[in-house]
């Protein structure tokens, strides 16, 4: 099974190979505007994934017990969804959906790894608590249903 990076490739090729411009989707047929509709679908799961694992990242990074050196304080947010909001310029209700959202995957990542809030090691690094290369991207299970707005 190909991991979320080769997923999102995939998928951004394929919505890509339906054409470049408005003309060039008006001169596909019919069934191929409803298959790339779904190539559409497929694409932005993909690309939501990413979303959950970047605003778990944010989560962990922003935790309260990193205070004013967190992710989201350190860059004058007072919480991950206003942190988030100011990156993708969404709504703060879609932030802070995606900000619970990451929140609750930091917490099963926590669980699933035998730790608790107590216990979990605090890395103050150049990087920030944590590191990219502490995402799994190759288990998109995680998180591949769209995200209800």
């Amino acid at each position: 099974m190909p991991n979320l990076a080769e997923q999102l490739l995939e998928s951004a090729s394929a919505v890509s190979a339906l054409g470049a411009t408005g003309a060039e989707i008006a001169a596909l047929g019919d069934a191929s505007i409803t298959a790339g509709m779904a190539l559409v679908s497929d694409h932005r799961r993909n690309l939501q994934a990413y979303e959950v694992l970047l605003s778990a990242e944010i989560a962990k990074r922003s935790s309260h017990e990193f205070g004013n050196a967190g992710l989201a304080r350190s860059n004058g947010s007072a919480t991950p969804a206003v942190f988030i909001q100011s990156i993708m310029g969404n709504s703060i209700d879609e932030a802070t959906k995606l900000a619970r959202l990451g929140e609750l995957v930091a917490v099963a990542d926590r669980d699933s790894a035998g730790t608790d809030e107590s216990t979990a090691q605090t890395d103050l690094s150049a990087d920030g608590p944590g590191s990219p290369d502490d995402v799994d991207s190759t288990d998109p299970t995680k998180a591949t249903r769209p995200l209800a707005t």
